[in-house]
């Protein structure tokens, strides 16, 4: 694991160790959280750096000193679990399953006419159809 990632899972501010290296935060972030390396040694360092995130944001908004900071303190805090469940989508994400019978469910419409042929709705009750017959015609 790069030194960097290392002194940032151990708790050094993200902010200071760009300053240090000579890039923007945002591009060690990305750069952390692209996929590198093997796929299990991936989903243990983004785990990591996703969980340190969550926590960074919830001891800010435990230091939040008034209204404005607090609401911009939970809009933090709330975008960390958002990212965590959107990129860990195996743990955190909406489960879905579809089962398959085999058997495909038909709809079938049908459009009659209304006997009156007027408009669409003239301020009377509909009348009812009748009950079709053991046959399938009108009874």
């Amino acid at each position: 694991m790069p030194e960097v990632i290392r002194r940032y899972l151990d708790g050094e501010a993200l902010k200071d160790l760009a300053l240090e290296c000579g890039k923007h935060r945002v591009t060690l972030y990305r750069w952390m959280l692209s996929e590198m390396g093997g796929k299990k040694e991936y989903r243990e360092f983004r785990h990591r750096v996703l969980m340190k995130r969550i926590s960074d944001a919830d001891e800010a908004l435990e230091g939040a000193t008034n209204a404005v900071e607090v609401t911009k303190r939970v809009a933090q805090a709330k975008f960390a679990r958002f990212d965590y469940e959107r990129r860990a989508p195996e743990l955190y994400g909406p489960k879905q399953e579809v089962k398959h019978s085999g058997v495909v469910p038909t709809l079938s419409i049908v459009l009659l006419e209304r006997p009156s042929g007027g408009a669409l709705y003239d301020g009377t009750p509909d009348r009812a159809l009748p009950a079709p017959g053991k046959d399938g015609k009108a009874a």
